[in-house]
């Protein structure tokens, strides 16, 4: 069996909401969207529009979330509540920063589900292959598919136990090929180990993978800095460094799912100086029409991600 649960949607005031919006004219419209750069990539990107492989950011998203445990890991009694709680900020945070504008619609499986291979025959390290992450999500997928219904969802989450250390980190592919229920299911999550030391922010950093935005830590860090692999967005959004100060997404990936419209940017063509947004009814500039771009800090009242969506005292990426 299975059980179907809507996350209720907390509305937040995140970043412009609540902002004197500016008036509804397509000069306006057409004024921001001088400011879109566009895509220089057929991958995850930065530019409009996002990638065809991303789903839709508006919306309802279905996800089936499938708790697997393993014959060399089996799953402590009374485990389950723990590691559905663990991710469940995520997908709070998601809805929260949309500004509503997407719903994630989850079904979650009611007891641990028994992956038929030992959790060594799946190599989680950094070289993890294609063909061995579609395998493990084909494998759970197939020891769930009796008690699931997946005719209607958007995306996989498969939820190791923590007793299975070596499922070590938690890859994203937006390229799944494995069908059920005549369903061709095309994305998927797996959250492994480190899901215990980030909690649900990791689910928002990896589930904007499948929205269609990039990573914004450096995959070879700086000669001059070496270490630094958050070199380029500091700790400021939740796409470079999951435990940062701010981990929370750009204005600009807003925009670019969105979540914010034309007529809550300022496309500048100089630099503008702008206020503390709590103190100011301003919309924000987002961009001068080059291809040199900046974003704003926000001053504002709000719930503080970096404190209620994760452990505290923990560092890292994915």
């Amino acid at each position: 069996m299975h059980r179907r649960r809507t996350v209720a949607t907390a509305v937040t005031a995140l970043l412009v909401a609540g902002l004197a919006a500016a008036p509804a004219t397509s000069a306006a419209e057409s004024s921001a969207a001088r400011c879109r750069l566009p895509a220089a990539t057929d991958d995850l990107g930065s530019g409009f529009p996002v990638d065809e492989q991303a789903l839709p950011a508006v919306g309802t998203l279905r996800a089936a979330m499938i708790f697997v445990d393993f014959e060399d890991h089996p799953a402590p009694r009374g485990s389950l509540l723990k590691a559905e709680a663990n991710l469940r900020s995520g997908i709070e945070y998601l809805e929260d920063v949309s500004g509503d504008d997407l719903d994630i619609e989850v079904t979650s499986s009611d007891a641990w589900v028994r992956i038929p291979e030992l959790s060594t025959a799946y190599p989680f390290d950094r070289g993890l292959s294609y063909e061995d992450h579609v395998r493990y999500i084909g494998d759970a997928v197939e020891a769930a598919d009796a008690d699931f219904d997946f005719s209607d969802t958007d995306v996989v989450w498969v939820v190791a136990t923590e007793e299975a250390e070596n499922i070590s980190f938690s890859p994203t592919t937006n390229h799944l090929d494995v069908t059920a229920d005549g369903n061709h299911l095309t994305h998927a999550v797996t959250f492994g180990h480190d899901q215990w030391r980030w909690g649900g922010l990791v689910l928002a950093h990896e589930t904007g993978h499948t929205l269609g935005l990039p990573d914004l830590y450096l995959f070879e860090a700086p000669p001059d800095d070496p270490g630094n692999w958050d070199a380029t967005v500091g700790g400021w959004d939740l796409m470079g460094l999951i435990s940062g100060q701010a981990p929370e997404y750009f204005a600009w990936h807003r925009w670019q799912l969105g979540w914010l419209g034309d007529r809550q940017v300022v496309c500048a063509a100089r630099a503008r100086r702008a206020p503390p947004w709590s103190r100011s009814r301003s919309p924000p500039p987002a961009a001068p029409p080059t291809t040199r771009c900046w974003s704003c800090p926000s001053q504002r009242p709000g719930p503080s991600w970096s404190r209620t969506a994760r452990p505290s005292g923990t560092t890292g990426r994915s």
